[in-house]
C-alpha cells in the first residue's frame, strides 16, 4: 500500500496509519509500503534519478509503529549496507529489492561474503529495465544486459585463449574486456586518455546523476580483477596494431560531440556541451544559448544553472533551442518529470520546434514557424547536438588481423546500455 498518495484528497500517513491496524485485524499478515498512486507520480513508486534514496522508509516506518505484523519497505535501496543499516535499526522488519537485483542476482550471496565492489550497481536510471517496459521492447539493465538470456549468455571458459587487443576504455571496451578476461583470454586494452570511462566520465557532472559514476568503479574494478592489461595514454594506430600481432581486435574508440553543419559553428563563443561538463570551457555569469533540448542539452543547463557553478548563483540567462515539440523526450519519464520543473524553477527559458540557421558572433539566427528570428547579446553558445562515430582503425586493420568487431558508439552513437550489451556479447563469442 502507498503510505501516502501524494495527490490532492489522497491518503496521507495519518489516514495511513489509521487504516493499517484494521487491515491487520482484517487478516493482513504484513505490508509493503511504496508510495503515490498519481500518474504525475511514478517517481515515487518506482524512484530513479533525482531521488533520495529509501524515499519510502519513513511512511513504512510510521506504519510498523502501528502495527504488530512485518512490515516492509521499497524503493531505491540499492545498496545492501544500507539495507542492512535500515533493519538494524529497526525501521522496517524487511527490506524489498526489485531493480538491484536485476543489475545483479547475486547481490545477496555477495553481500554476504563481503564483496561489495563486486557488486554490479543499480543506479535506478530506469534505461534498461523501465524504458524498455515502457515501450514494449526486451526488459534488460545497462550493467546487466544478460537479463531474460541467462541461458545463452553465460560466460564459459575458452577452448582456445587467443590475443585480444581492446581499442578504447569506455564501458563497452571494458566491459569486452572483463568477459574475454574471465573466460581465459589474454586480454589488453588501450585507451588514448589518461583514465578509463570514456564519455561515461561526464554522465555523473549534472546534478542528480552521480550514482552513474558507480558504474565506471564497477567496471574498472571487474577488468582489474579479471588481470586485463590496460596501458593509458595509448592511441591505437594500424602500425602499432600490427606490431603487437593480436589475434582479436574489439574497436571502442565510441563517438564524440556532433558538430553540426551550419554557417558560423566556428564562432569563438561556440562550444560543446562535453567540454563544458569536462570543465574545459569555464562559463561565467551571463547569457548562455544551449543547442538542442534532448538529454545532454537540458542536463548542461541544469548544471551550469545550479547555485555555486560560477562560485555565486549559477548562470541566470539560459535558453535552450529545441528543434522538436518538447524538450527531454528522449529521458525516461520517471526521470523527466522531475527535470523539467526544476529547469522551470532555475528560470531556464526554453524555445521549441525551431531550427538554428546561423550562429553569429554574439548570438543566433533561428527559424520558428516559418519566420526567422534573431538573438543577440550571447556570451556562450553550447552545442549539444548529440555524437557522432570515433572509427579511423577498422577500415584500415580489418584485412590484417585474424579477426576484428566494432562495438558501441564506434558504429553508431547510442547509450550505454547499448555499447556495455555489444561489448558483453562479442566477448562471448571470441
Amino acid at each position: 500500500m502507498s503510505g501516502e498518495e501524494q495527490m490532492p484528497g489522497g491518503r496521507d500517513i495519518l489516514d495511513s496509519q489509521y487504516i493499517a491496524p484494521r487491515l491487520q485485524e482484517a487478516g493482513v499478515d504484513a505490508f509493503e509500503i511504496s508510495g503515490g498512486v498519481d500518474p504525475d507520480l511514478t517517481w515515487r513508486v518506482l524512484p530513479c534519478m533525482g531521488m533520495p534514496s529509501a524515499v519510502n522508509v519513513p511512511a513504512a516506518a510510521a506504519i510498523k509503529a502501528v502495527v504488530d505484523v512485518p512490515v516492509m519497505a521499497v524503493g531505491k535501496i540499492t545498496d545492501p549496507r544500507l539495507a542492512d543499516d535500515l533493519l538494524a535499526k529497526g525501521y522496517v522488519d524487511v527490506i524489498v529489492m526489485g531493480r538491484a537485483l536485476l543489475a545483479d542476482p547475486e547481490l545477496p550471496n555477495k553481500a554476504k561474503a563481503g564483496r561489495f565492489e563486486d557488486i554490479a550497481p543499480c543506479t535506478s536510471c530506469g534505461q534498461g529495465c523501465l524504458r524498455m517496459g515502457l515501450t514494449f521492447e526486451s526488459f534488460t539493465c545497462v550493467i546487466n544486459p544478460t537479463i531474460g538470456r541467462e541461458k545463452e549468455m553465460t560466460i564459459t571458459p575458452t577452448t582456445k585463449a587467443k590475443k585480444v587487443l581492446v581499442i578504447g576504455g569506455g564501458p563497452g571496451g571494458l566491459e569486452a574486456a572483463r568477459v574475454a578476461a574471465i573466460r581465459g583470454h589474454d586480454v589488453t586494452l588501450w585507451e588514448k586518455s589518461p583514465k578509463l570511462g570514456g564519455q561515461l566520465n561526464l554522465a555523473p557532472v549534472p546534478p542528480t546523476r552521480q550514482d552513474i559514476a558507480k558504474w565506471v568503479i564497477y567496471l574498472t574494478t571487474q577488468v582489474k580483477k579479471a588481470k586485463v592489461k590496460v596501458e593509458l595514454n595509448k592511441e591505437a594506430t594500424p602500425e602499432l596494431i600490427e606490431r603487437f600481432k593480436p589475434d582479436v581486435v574489439i574497436v571502442a574508440t565510441g563517438g564524440k560531440p556532433a558538430i553540426p553543419p551550419i554557417p558560423g559553428v566556428e564562432c569563438p563563443k561556440v562550444v560543446t556541451g562535453a567540454d563544458v561538463l569536462a570543465g574545459k570551457v569555464a562559463i561565467c555569469r551571463g547569457k548562455v544559448l544551449i543547442i538542442g533540448g534532448g538529454m545532454i542539452g537540458c542536463e548542461v543547463a541544469d548544471y551550469i544553472a545550479n547555485p555555486g557553478f560560477d562560485q555565486t548563483s549559477g548562470c541566470t540567462d539560459i535558453t535552450i533551442i529545441e528543434m522538436l515539440a518538447d524538450i527531454g523526450l528522449d529521458e525516461i519519464p520517471q526521470t523527466r518529470m522531475l527535470l523539467i520543473p526544476r529547469l522551470r524553477d532555475k528560470g531556464i527559458k526554453t524555445i521549441t520546434s525551431a531550427t538554428v540557421k546561423k550562429f553569429l558572433d554574439d548570438g543566433l539566427i533561428y527559424v520558428k514557424d516559418e519566420c526567422e528570428q534573431t538573438i543577440r547579446g550571447a556570451d556562450f553558445i553550447i552545442l549539444a547536438c548529440g555524437a557522432q562515430s570515433v572509427d579511423e582503425l577498422s577500415g584500415v586493420i580489418k584485412d590484417k588481423v585474424p579477426e576484428m568487431y566494432v562495438i558501441g558508439d564506434a558504429v553508431k552513437p547510442r547509450k550505454a546500455l547499448e555499447a556495455i550489451a555489444e561489448g558483453s556479447e562479442i566477448a562471448r563469442k571470441i
